[in-house]
């Protein structure tokens, strides 16, 4: 079985679960709205590239930290 994690959303999106791979989309998801800001830039491009790669790695520590956490409260 997949590890999951419970993560409240907020307002009216409200609880729910999550593998990794649903969680780093979630968050990869919000990269699709920065897009549009930037130009045909080559360097805002890499830029939004790296700054992609670094959101993906805190998303899965921020899910493994509370992965841990939440198997300690159970």
């Amino acid at each position: 079985m997949a590890k999951t994690i419970n993560v409240d959303r907020g307002s009216f999106l409200g609880k729910k679960d999550f593998t990794l791979e649903e969680y780093i989309g979630e968050w990869g998801s919000w990269m699709i709205q920065i897009m549009p800001l930037i130009n045909s830039d080559t360097d805002q491009a890499a830029k939004l590239l790296d700054f992609k790669k670094w959101v993906m790695e805190l998303a899965e520590k921020s899910f493994e930290e509370t992965y841990q956490k939440q198997q300690k409260e159970v």
